[in-house]
Order: C-alpha cells, then structure tokens, then sequence
C-alpha cells in the first residue's frame, strides 16, 4: 500500500527528523498491507458512521465500503476487487457484480479510481501528496504516544495524529463550525494472497445499477430532465466555466481531448499529449494519457476538479452523481441568472443532493449537497456553482499550451 504522503510534508517543515522517520515507516509497508477505516461525519450529536477497508498486495487491490440502511432503505455493502487487468465489483445486497477492464499497471489509485468512486480517507493513502496538502504548514507536537499536526486554514481546524512509535497515521479530524468530518486508521499486515470469493448464486450482470446506473425516478418528468441533462453532457465538445465551492473558484476550459484549469495556487493545460503545471515558481511539463492528469496533478497537492476528473476518467458528470438506487424527484423549478432551471432533487446512502439543471441546454448550474445521518437528518453542506462563458465554441488552442 502507497502509505508515504508524509514525505512531501518534509520540505513545509524543513526536513524535519520526524517526516522523514514516519515516511521511512509508512514505505516499509507500501508492498502489502490492510487498512481499516472508520469515517464519522456529523453536526453536534449527529452522526453517520461508515466502515471502509482497503488492502493491496502486489497489483492486487480490494476495497470495500459499508454504510448503515437509513430509513428502511436497504444498507449499502460494495466491494471493488482488482487483479491485473481486471475489476470486479461486487454488490452484497443485490448479490450483483459485474467485471470491466482496468490498466494492468500505474498508479494504485488511478487503477481503482478507474473502476468507481473511492473516498478521500482512502485515497490519501494512495496518493500521498492528498494528505501532504491537508497538513501543510501544520504545528508538529508530541501528545502522549502520539505526534500531532495541528493547523487552522479558511476556519477549518485540521489535527492528524500518528503513532509516535510506527509513525503510521492513526486519526485525521477537521472541524468547521458544528460540523466536522473524522477518520480513524487500523492497519494490519493483510492476507498472504488478496482474493475475492463469490458466494453461491452471485449473479453477473452487465451494469450493477438498474438501466446502466440510471436512478429511480418519481415520475416521467424528472425523468426526461434527467436523461437530457445525462445527453447533454455526453455531447458537450468545447465549453468554458468558473466553477466556486466553498469560497475557492476555478476556471475551467475542455475541447475533446485537450483541457485547462486555474484554480488558487496551480494552472495545469493539457493539448492531447502533454500537461503541463505551473505552481509558484515551479514549471512541471510531462507526456501522459489523460487518465494519469489526475495522479500527477495530485502529485503537486492539488485535486483535480471534479468535471475534469470526470472528463479524465471518459465518465459522465451526470451519471456519476448517483448510484441506481438513488429516488430522483422534482421539486421546482425558477429563475437563476435570468435562466429558466428546474430544481431536481436525488437522495441515496447518505447524501441528498439538489441539482440545479438549465431548461435551455441542460446543463447544471448549481449542485448542493447534504450529509444524511442514519436518521436521514441534515449534518453537513456543500454548495458548488457554474457560470458559464463558452459553450460549443472552438477555444484558443493556446490556453491548452502556454501559462
């Protein structure tokens, strides 16, 4: 398992003896190994609680997610296994799975982001310069057994905590306001062989989710916004936004195969065969497939916006914003920037989302998103907006080369 971000933390804290000792420890058990992970996101009280396990042995990879039934909906129990150039995804409720190709080799983290979703608590073992981001600038401490990074960016308070003795990650907590979001680690030394057993009378099928991953809708209405918005984003060539979230905006611009983005700190353009990052002072230029953008922007300790990685991945953004046991349902409709938008509203395990959708070219200009405790109450938002300035128009083949 790639468990070395703290060695990218080395440089914000000048080298510091205790980076280098916890990477050292955490490369020593790159090669194979189990983590368990417990995720806790709440307000006050409130609490959802889900248990991810991820293990890798060689090129092997399994991953799996478990989150509590809300509501009288059924629990979700979702493994993703990864032997050479093929995953399977096995769904334990549904007694489903369905088998796709993946790269035999590249980065772990491209491999299984390639094959579905994976959560930040997980990916940060996989790509280490996600964690080395989150603690940057942080104050290094010993508190009891443990080392502690504490840091306060943006009114987010963010403190991890590391076994002082094995230098492994044991905890990572960020709060904001009465919110806040929690991890919590358990490694062990893993299976001497990673394999995924079928139980009797699993059934293969051609897509997990029912209608190739299509929600379940209240009515043909929805239904109809739905499927427009999910075409036109399948045939959206060229366009050109600033996408914000959180007080944080990005510029955004995509033509077929080449893309750009500018967001704080980092511009990355790609023309179809090259990337390249400018940070700070630092110029980065690389020949890569587009799948790996998302690895080696990472590598600088940014993430990839969310339509770009989509535009990486060859996924629809529609598509991935629900798994098929998702209810859609309308729940208005109005005015937003002088255009006239239907309000589409789509809950799952645990997260209820309102969407936003434009009646005149179906795009989305607004996604917000709610955290669900296992009482189905509100614990945690999320809001991101588009404006859009270009669409399906030929863009300045320069913004995908120079700075």
């Amino acid at each position: 398992m790639s468990l070395t971000a703290l060695g990218l933390l080395a440089a914000a804290q000048g080298g510091a003896s205790e980076l280098d000792l916890c990477e050292k420890a955490l490369r020593a058990r790159s090669a194979a190994g189990t983590a368990q992970i417990e995720l806790r996101v709440g307000v006050r009280s409130r609490v959802l609680t889900s248990r991810i396990e991820l293990a890798t042995k060689g090129s092997a990879i399994r991953y799996r997610v478990r989150l509590p039934g809300v509501r009288g909906r059924p629990p979700y129990d979702r493994i993703v296994f990864i032997d050479g150039a093929q995953a399977t995804t096995f769904d334990g409720v549904t007694q489903r799975y369905v088998v796709r190709a993946v790269d035999r080799s590249g980065p772990t983290a491209s491999r299984l982001s390639a094959a579905g979703t994976v959560e930040d608590c997980a990916m940060v073992l996989l790509a280490p310069a996600r964690l080395s981001s989150l603690l940057s600038g942080s104050k290094i401490g010993r508190e009891g057994g443990d080392l502690s990074f504490r840091s306060l960016k943006a009114g987010t308070h963010t403190v991890a905590r590391f076994d002082a003795r094995t230098r492994l990650i044991k905890s990572l907590r960020t709060e904001q306001g009465a919110s806040f979001t929690e991890w919590r680690y358990h490694f062990s030394p893993g299976p001497r062989r990673l394999a995924l057993s079928l139980p009797k009378g699993a059934r293969r099928v051609a897509a997990l989710d029912a209608e190739e991953h299509l929600p379940k809708f209240a009515d043909q209405r929805v239904r109809q916004i739905w499927l427009a918005a999910i075409g036109a984003y399948a045939g959206l060539q060229s366009v050109c936004f600033d996408a914000a979230s959180g007080g944080i905006r990005s510029g955004i611009w995509m033509e077929g195969k080449r893309a750009r983005e500018e967001t704080a700190g980092l511009k990355w353009a790609y023309d179809g065969r090259t990337l390249r990052i400018w940070h700070g002072n630092r110029n980065r230029t690389q020949a890569v497939d587009r799948r790996k953008i998302p690895d080696v922007v990472a590598s600088e300790g940014f993430r990839v916006h969310p339509f770009l990685r989509h535009w990486a991945y060859r996924q629809n953004p529609v598509r991935e914003l629900t798994p098929g046991e998702a209810s859609v349902r309308l729940v208005g409709h109005g005015s937003v920037g002088g255009e006239m938008c239907d309000f589409v509203e789509a809950t799952s395990v645990p997260v209820r989302l309102t969407i936003i959708i434009r009646r005149r070219d179906h795009l989305m200009v607004k996604i917000s998103s709610t955290n669900l405790s296992e009482s189905a109450k509100p614990v945690a938002s999320a809001e991101v907006s588009y404006s859009y300035r270009s669409i399906g128009r030929p863009l300045d083949a320069r913004l995908f080369r120079g700075g």
